[in-house]
Formats: structure tokens, C-alpha cells, sequence
């Protein structure tokens, strides 16, 4: 009993949870800092003021979907749970920096440029290659399979490729830390 509309309705949240992967990502990889050192505190702080920010994006967001007459205002709760992972994120990096915890390597900015564009271009492609739901559910299952396929690795491929032409090589991964 899993209809049309609801693919398209599970597409927009997945779409805003998909925004905020790096922010759920980056909490998991910053709360070691402070569980290192024994302070559970700030992190349950930030975890709240978060949750709050998450809160009020809730109610904004699903009101001006539905006010701008939007598909989905359950997406709105997606974008602003992703959002929320982003404040969590930042409140807890800035922290780790100001307390000198976490000191960035020389480079890293550059890095991460190079790798956001490589993100966009990635994204970009994922998206154009997607194509509408209609057409999914219209073709067999082999042939979703090959057009999946194919998107996965244009995808991946367009990824190294962007990231290989700013002059990112896999030796540098290998790198010893100094």
C-alpha cells in the first residue's frame, strides 16, 4: 500500500536529512574531545540549545511550508532537525578551538574547499541523473538496478574526478602527521 505519493512524500525528508549528514557527522566526531577529558556537561548544554533551535525551526519551517502552500510540511521537520545537527556542531567546535583542545593542521581550509566542491558537483549530477519518481516506479526492477548503478558511479566518478583536477592525489592521504 505504498503509493506514488508516498515516495515522493519520503523523498523530501530523506532530501532535508541528507542536508544535515555532515553536521550529524561532524557531533559524533567532536564529542570524543570532550568525553576525553571527562566533560559531559558541555556537551549535553550544546545538545540542548540545539534541541531548541531545532524546536523553533520546527514550527517555522512546517508553518511557512504550509503558508507558501508547499508539497511537504513534513520536511520542514527534517530541515530543521538537519539544521539543529549544524548548531550542535559548530557550538561544539567552537569550543574544542577556544579552549585550544583542537588546533586545525596548516592546509585544512584548503581541504575542505576542495572537497565542498567536489560535494556540489557530486550533488549536482546525483540530481540530474535522479530523474522524476514517475519514471522509477514505470520501469522494471532490472532497470532500475542498471540506472541506479549508473548514477552511483557517475556520482563517485564526478566526485574524484573534481577532486583529482584541484590537485588532491591519493598519496596525500598517506601522508605522515607531523
Amino acid at each position: 500500500a505504498f503509493t506514488t505519493q508516498d515516495v515522493l512524500m519520503s523523498r523530501y525528508s530523506l532530501m532535508a536529512y541528507a542536508l544535515g549528514f555532515m553536521g550529524f557527522s561532524m557531533v559524533k566526531v567532536l564529542l570524543p574531545g570532550f568525553y576525553s577529558r571527562q566533560d559531559t556537561r558541555t556537551p549535553v548544554r550544546y545538545g540542548v540549545i540545539s534541541l531548541g533551535v531545532n524546536m523553533v525551526l520546527n514550527v517555522s519551517f512546517v508553518l511557512a511550508i504550509i503558508y507558501l502552500d508547499g508539497p511537504a510540511p513534513h520536511a520542514g521537520l527534517a530541515l530543521a532537525t538537519s539544521l539543529g545537527a549544524f548548531v550542535n556542531a559548530g557550538l561544539l567546535y567552537r569550543r574544542l578551538r577556544a579552549d585550544a583542545i583542537y588546533r586545525p593542521t596548516a592546509g585544512w581550509l584548503k581541504l575542505a574547499l576542495k572537497v565542498f566542491v567536489a560535494n556540489v558537483v557530486m550533488g549536482t549530477m546525483l540530481y540530474m541523473l535522479a530523474g522524476d519518481v514517475e519514471y522509477w516506479l514505470a520501469i522494471d526492477l532490472w532497470a532500475r538496478v542498471q540506472w541506479l548503478l549508473a548514477t552511483i558511479v557517475a556520482g563517485a566518478g564526478s566526485y574524484f574526478v573534481v577532486l583529482g583536477i584541484s590537485g588532491l592525489r591519493p598519496a596525500q592521504f598517506r601522508a605522515p602527521l607531523h
